[in-house]
């Protein structure tokens, strides 16, 4: 809990600066983040998920065509999935007496709005490193790895320059891989119990129902609980199955299959990256994108999953399903996040690479130690420029140039 306290108020004072700077910009990464931005204001203000009201301002926001939004018996809906704005909807509610909004017509309304939007990232976020805190010290209590690994967590990575922006669907997938990958740890030494197993399933559910490639995580996940914990199967699976039948209605609802969602509804399933690019730019190629260029410590994590070594089963499964996550989105066409800033397409798989990182990291001792420490100093300068100069933008263009990792003033 302190731990949460402790980034809720550093989020929330980085949220405030950024604020004065007077541009919108600022407190968005990318016109995708509007959906789930300004849905919670749509829920509490009109009491609907159609952003027909709303629909030409975003447009101007966005600062090119509504590609965010799909168009059914001509309303406008999300184009994403908007269970990252359904859980925001309560952190706008406790805002909406400090910040109270009229409409959207206003400049001043819509920097109200954008300024809770960013503030509910950074609570989300402070939940995730709160949760990998926990997570990382069952492994270790020393403070000389917990503290130095925790503020590279948070400051270090695309936790920082890409979840606590704005609210991707990142942002929220985050925290519940935190959560479940604390809960298999749990199953895989036998400390599971009924609630722990319903809260699995839930978690497993919520994953769906945020960022839609994440399902390539659960067969993994289920591995793990196959082969730890027969007996919790049975009960996960029980309270994952409502959502999945709650999707496959939805999907049919909105896009005419329930196999269908909104990527594909608008025509932009494009698998057609070619892996000798994408995998070697999203690890150590390329400069704007790469573990190696912008989180350096996280390559660790390579040699640190053979550091669990009571834990084979649990970190194998993890790590394969790491390697397919990464093949997944690297197949995708826009492997390089498009304008987001840095690995922006692996954050929500930071959890794993962290703590497997942190594993080889609290092996080591003196010279190296010191190094590793170094490394993290460079990964929060990078992703600090990322958050102040970039606003959580680097251009495609950029991919294989320095461009993204100097202070500039800003990206255009």
């Amino acid at each position: 809990m302190n731990v949460f306290i402790c980034f809720s108020l550093l989020f929330s004072i980085i949220t405030g600066i950024t604020n004065k700077f007077g541009d919108k910009k600022y407190l968005y990464a990318s016109a995708d983040v509007l959906p789930n931005t300004f849905l919670p204001y749509l829920v509490i203000k009109e009491g609907t998920i159609k952003f027909d009201s709303v629909e030409g301002k975003l447009w101007k926001l966005g600062g090119r065509d509504s590609y965010f939004f799909y168009k059914k018996s001509g309303s406008y809906f999300s184009a994403y999935p908007i269970f990252t704005a359904v859980a925001s909807v309560p952190i706008y509610l406790s805002f909406y007496g400090f910040f109270p909004w009229g409409g959207i017509s206003d400049h001043d309304d819509v920097k109200k709005i954008l300024f809770i939007g960013r503030l509910a990232s950074g609570f989300f976020v402070a939940g995730s490193i709160a949760f990998f805190y926990l997570l990382i010290s069952k492994f270790s209590k020393e403070k000389k790895y917990l503290i130095p690994f925790i503020i590279f967590y948070a400051f270090g990575t695309t936790t920082f320059s890409i979840s606590s922006l704005s609210l991707w669907q990142h942002t929220v997938a985050q925290l519940i891989i935190t959560g479940i990958v604390i809960l298999l740890l749990k199953i895989s030494n036998r400390e599971t119990n009924r609630n722990e197993d319903i809260k699995l399933g839930l978690l497993f559910g919520f994953l769906m129902l945020t960022r839609t490639v994440d399902i390539v995580f659960l067969p993994f996940f289920y591995l793990i609980i196959i082969l730890k914990s027969k007996k919790s199967f049975l009960l996960v699976t029980k309270y994952l199955l409502p959502f999945i039948v709650f999707i496959l209605c939805y999907n049919w609802y909105f896009y005419g299959s329930p196999f269908m969602e909104g990527y594909g509804a608008r025509g932009d399933l494009h698998w057609t990256s070619d892996l000798k690019e994408s995998i070697p730019g999203l690890l150590f190629k390329s400069p704007a994108r790469s573990l190696l260029f912008i989180s350096p410590p996280l390559l660790l994590c390579f040699f640190g999953v053979f550091t669990f070594t009571k834990l084979k089963v649990y970190s194998t499964v993890l790590f394969f399903s790491f390697l397919t996550f990464l093949m997944v989105n690297g197949k995708w066409y826009t492997w390089h996040g498009g304008t987001g800033f840095g690995y922006r397409m692996l954050t929500e798989s930071l959890p794993i690479l962290g703590l497997f990182a942190f594993g080889f990291f609290r092996k080591l001792k003196a010279l190296p130690y010191y190094l590793v420490i170094l490394a993290m100093i460079y990964s929060v300068i990078v992703n600090s420029i990322g958050v102040f100069w970039h606003k959580g933008r680097c251009p495609s263009v950029h991919n294989y140039d320095y461009y993204c990792l100097m202070p500039i003033r800003e990206i255009k």
